[in-house]
C-alpha cells in the first residue's frame, strides 16, 4: 500500500509507524523558493499557498533513525515521480532499514 500525507512532525510519523511498522517515508526536498513557486502555481488544491511558510516552519526533517530517505525535487515534478517509480520504489520491496539520500 502507498499513502501520501504531510507527516511534517516526527510524532506524526511515529503514529504511522505504530500502526504500519514497515512504513518508509519519502522526504521531498528542494529550495524553499522553488517549492513556493510550485505551490502558488497549483490550481484546485485544498491547501492555499499562504500556508506554505507555516508548513515549512513546522517541518521536522527525517532523522537518521527513521525509516526513509530524502529525494531531490529540483527536477520537474514529472521527472521526480518517474525517478521514484523507476528507480526507488522497486528497491523498497527488497530493502530493509535505512535507505540512502538520493
Amino acid at each position: 500500500m502507498r499513502l501520501a500525507c504531510s507527516a511534517l512532525k516526527r510524532k506524526y510519523r511515529e503514529i504511522i509507524l505504530a500502526e504500519a511498522p514497515s512504513a518508509v517515508f519519502v522526504e521531498l526536498h528542494a529550495p524553499p523558493d522553488l517549492i513556493a513557486r510550485r505551490v502558488e502555481a497549483r490550481t484546485g488544491h485544498f491547501m492555499p499557498g499562504t500556508l506554505f511558510d507555516s508548513q515549512l516552519k513546522t517541518l521536522e526533517p527525517l532523522e537518521a533513525d527513521e525509516p526513509g530517505f530524502r529525494v531531490d525535487c529540483t527536477p520537474e515534478p514529472d521527472r521526480v515521480v518517474a525517478n521514484l517509480v523507476e528507480e526507488i520504489l522497486p528497491d523498497l520491496a527488497c530493502t530493509q532499514g535505512q535507505l540512502p539520500e538520493i
